[in-house]
């Protein structure tokens, strides 16, 4: 599973016959390709869902990952756990 978060484009996309609820964009393409890179059973995040989560999910850096179409390599977080919250 690859997770990207930020805002994108949620809207019906087609024709007045044929009408898809749909997301788009280079950053919903950027989940895909996290989800393509991840092993078996691996959920991968991007840095900026990394942020978010920090605190309560924990992960390991898989360091930079080649991404296609994007220039850059791009950071990526694999999931281990939830972090357990004491009461």
């Amino acid at each position: 599973m690859g997770i990207n978060t930020r805002l994108c484009k949620v809207s019906n996309f087609g024709t007045e016959h044929r009408l898809n609820y749909t997301i788009l964009g280079r950053l919903v393409n950027l989940a895909s390709r996290l989800e393509s890179a991840a092993c078996d059973e691996e959920i991968l995040m991007s840095l900026s869902t990394y942020e978010l989560v920090k605190h309560s999910i924990d992960s390991t850096n898989r360091s930079e990952i080649p991404v296609k179409r994007f220039s850059k390599p791009v950071i990526a977080y694999s999931v281990i756990d939830m972090i357990k919250q004491e009461n």
